[in-house]
């Protein structure tokens, strides 16, 4: 798999939240140009929290309502 930075992971993971019916808004912080931090708001009060570290290549996820 091709190394992914920071940003680029970022603009993916916007382009898909536009093109989607149930994502509401999010936000996203970008730390040391490596960690990638969002939180993806639903409809109905959920949401996904979504963590990604360019130096290493991993992402985790985890899905939130209330």
């Amino acid at each position: 798999m091709a190394h992914i930075d920071a940003y680029s992971f970022l603009k993916g993971v916007i382009e898909v939240c536009n093109k989607s019916n149930i994502v509401t808004t999010y936000e996203s912080n970008i730390e040391d140009d490596l960690i990638v931090k969002v939180r993806v708001y639903l409809i109905k009060g959920a949401f996904i929290d979504i963590f990604y570290n360019a130096g290493n290549q991993k992402t985790s996820f985890c899905f939130n309502r209330k």
